[in-house]
């Protein structure tokens, strides 16, 4: 065997081979968390724009009530005004039958 300076050559190869071995490890381990980052990243992104997609919708549900709050006081008008016209209308017959009744019988 070769010895230099007090090291064995065959045995600072087999150390160096350990700790190569032990880097290349640790380097799939960086890439792997790398990796994982990169994919962690992307779910946020895809969470920020679910996110923005949800208040636009909630965005557009407010001005649906806000719409359909207009479209009750509407129709709680227009129910208003069908029975003050009912009521009208009730009126007008019975005038109608009462002159008709006069003239009936003033011409029979």
């Amino acid at each position: 065997m070769i010895q230099t300076q007090g090291f064995d050559c065959a045995e600072v190869a087999a150390r160096l081979s350990r700790i190569e071995t032990i880097l290349e490890a640790q380097c799939r381990d960086i890439a792997d968390m790398r990796d994982a980052v990169v994919r962690l990243v992307r779910i946020e992104e895809q969470q920020t724009a679910m996110r923005d997609a949800v208040t636009q919708t909630h965005e557009r549900l407010d001005g649906l009530d806000e719409r359909c709050d207009d479209f009750d006081v509407r129709i709680t008008d227009l129910e208003r005004v069908r029975a003050v016209a009912g009521w009208v209308a009730g009126i007008a017959a019975s005038v109608i039958a009462a002159a008709v009744s006069i003239v009936m019988g003033r011409l029979l």
